[in-house]
C-alpha cells in the first residue's frame, strides 16, 4: 500500500464472496453491538465520549487518542466513521470544515474532522433510526460528495482490497473498495514515533513496516474477517 499522509484513517468493510461477490445486507454489522461483537478493541475500550446530541451525528464512541471513532445514531445505529486531525496538521478539501474554521474540542482543542456517512445524514436525528445506505463505492460516494476525487493508491491488498485515497497527501479517511465496488472497513495508520495505543493491531513495539517507515494500525470490521477473501 502507497501511503499518502502522516495521518491515515481507512475505512475497511469485509465481504463475502458468493455467486454475486456481494455481502447480504443483513451480515453487515449496522449498530454499535454488532461493531462490538466484530472487534474485541471496540467491545473492550469504546467509551461515549459525550453525553450531549451532537444534531446529524449522535453521540460519537471512541477512546483517548489516534483512533477510528463512530458517530452512533438513535436505536445504537452507527450512523458514520470519524477522525479527528489537530488544526496544526494544516486543512484538506475533504475535511468537514472550511479552511481557517477548525472546531474547538473540549479536550483537544482546535481541530478538523471527516466523517464519511454509511446512512443517509438527513435520517440522523434525535429518536429517528437513520436510514443505511448500500455499501458500495457509488453508494458511498452519493452519500459523502467529499469523496468523489477519490481513487485508487494501491493495488490489490489481500484481505483488503484496493485503497482509495484523496489525490493529494494529508490526514484522510481512505477507504477499501473490492473488485466489484464493494466498499470494505476502516483503518487507522499511525506512525509508530507518536506512540502505541492497546487497542491498535499489534502489540507493543512490533508496528508494521511501511514506506515512510513503521506505524502501527487500527481495523473496525463491519462485517467478519473470515469473509475475506484473498483475491
Amino acid at each position: 500500500m502507497r501511503y499518502r499522509g502522516r495521518t491515515l484513517v481507512v475505512l475497511v468493510v469485509v465481504v463475502a464472496w458468493g455467486v454475486s461477490g456481494l455481502v447480504a445486507a443483513a451480515d453487515v454489522a449496522r449498530t454499535l453491538e454488532e461493531v462490538k461483537a466484530l472487534n474485541r478493541a471496540v467491545g473492550e475500550a469504546y467509551v461515549p465520549l459525550h453525553e450531549e446530541w451532537v444534531p446529524q451525528m449522535g453521540v460519537h464512541w471512541g477512546v483517548p487518542g489516534p483512533s477510528v471513532l463512530l458517530a452512533v445514531g438513535a436505536d445504537g445505529v452507527v450512523a458514520a466513521y470519524e477522525i479527528i486531525v489537530p488544526e496544526a496538521a494544516g486543512w484538506f478539501p475533504w475535511f468537514d470544515q472550511p479552511d481557517g474554521e477548525p472546531m474547538v474540542h473540549p479536550q483537544l482543542g482546535r481541530v478538523y474532522t471527516q466523517h464519511i456517512y454509511v446512512t443517509d445524514r438527513t435520517t440522523v436525528n434525535e429518536g429517528q433510526r437513520p436510514v443505511a445506505i448500500g455499501m458500495t463505492w457509488p453508494e458511498l460516494v452519493a452519500a459523502n460528495p467529499k469523496i468523489a476525487d477519490y481513487g485508487a493508491i494501491s493495488g490489490w491488498v489481500p484481505g483488503m482490497g484496493y485503497h482509495y485515497g484523496p489525490p493529494a497527501p494529508g490526514p484522510a479517511l481512505l477507504v477499501m473498495v473490492g473488485q466489484n465496488g464493494q466498499v470494505f472497513g476502516f483503518e487507522i495508520i499511525q506512525p509508530a514515533e507518536q506512540g502505541w495505543h492497546p487497542w491498535f493491531d499489534q502489540p507493543e513495539g512490533e508496528p508494521m513496516m511501511f514506506p515512510f517507515g513503521p506505524a502501527y494500525t487500527q481495523h473496525v470490521y463491519i462485517v467478519p474477517p473470515s469473509s475475506i477473501a484473498e483475491r
